[in-house]
């Protein structure tokens, strides 16, 4: 699968982007194909909740996919359409959006955009110690593995 890289914000997302881009393709070796340098994209007004001032995930994903897939860092609150604060969403095959904002570390961040790369090509949240798993917290988050399990790995090998 090709992703391309975009981001919204400043020059410190841009490096974000890039350092995670690649976490992802480190995580993903073969599998995935990073289009680097990212690519600046602004959030379209009608994402925005203007109140809020969150982006909506799934505004964000609408504008992904065609003919390849796309990993979209913000720094913006991410919001789902049903008001839920999120560090990131995926559609599979389409693309993930990741918010930077919310992230403290690029440890996070990176862990975050495997996470959701591992939604586009089709991995359902897992058990095991793995990337893939849902952390209930940043703290949760501090210690995840930033590797799919091997359950994982044959899931997209096959």
């Amino acid at each position: 699968m090709r992703l391309m890289i975009y981001y919204t914000g400043d020059g410190e997302t841009r490096t974000r982007a890039t350092r995670a881009a690649e976490a992802v393709r480190k995580a993903f070796a073969g599998r995935v194909l990073v289009g680097l340098p990212p690519a600046e994209r602004p959030i379209p007004p009608d994402a925005t909740d203007r109140f809020r001032g969150a982006s909506f995930a799934d505004a964000l994903l609408d504008r992904l996919g065609g003919d390849t897939a796309g990993l979209w860092f913000v720094e913006a609150e991410l919001a789902t359409q049903r008001g839920a604060t999120v560090p990131g969403l995926a559609r599979e095959q389409r693309g993930a959006v990741v918010s930077t904002l919310v992230l403290p570390t690029q440890g996070h961040v990176d862990r975050e955009a495997i996470h959701e790369v591992g939604h586009v090509l089709g991995l359902r949240h897992c058990e095991n110690d793995c990337a893939m798993r849902l952390p209930r917290s940043l703290d949760e988050a501090d210690g995840a593995s930033a590797k799919l399990c091997w359950t994982c790995e044959m899931k997209i090998r096959n």
